[in-house]
């Protein structure tokens, strides 16, 4: 099936093949940002549906914020806090660059440098006890 065109995509090549069917590579014959942003929301979907581990959800959930797949990305980012309420690395810093992705791609900048700042007092080693008020004072 190589060289056929399905949609906007054409067959570049077999990868393999097994009990559920065929994949190929395709090749996303429009050039635009509207084409690639839809093959990273599918791969980003994929991604979660083949593995919602520790290791896999968050990348996952950052691409598809990136992708401008908030409400995949809020789902995501939902179900790790959930899973995962004691992990420091999760909950300083994994699930503020998912929020902030999200911010990103909803057009937000300010919200993005909001949603991080959580991560500058983890980075800092700054506890909430002594992490400073304003962020001239983090500067000092």
């Amino acid at each position: 099936m190589i060289g056929p065109t399905i949609s906007h995509y054409r067959i570049l090549q077999k990868l393999g093949g097994g009990g559920m069917g065929v994949d190929h590579r395709p090749e996303c014959g429009r050039r635009s940002s509207i084409c690639k942003l839809s093959q990273a929301r599918q791969l980003a979907g994929e991604a979660l549906h083949i593995d919602r581990g520790r290791e896999a959800l968050p990348f996952a959930a950052l691409a598809s914020a990136l992708a401008g797949d908030s409400a995949q990305a809020t789902s995501a980012a939902d179900e790790l806090s959930k899973r995962f309420p004691l992990d420091t690395i999760v909950n300083n810093v994994t699930l503020p660059a998912i929020h902030a992705g999200i911010e990103i791609s909803r057009g937000n900048p300010a919200k993005a440098i909001e949603s991080l700042q959580v991560s500058t007092a983890y980075e800092f080693g700054w506890g909430h006890e002594s992490r400073p008020t304003t962020f001239a004072a983090w500067l000092i």
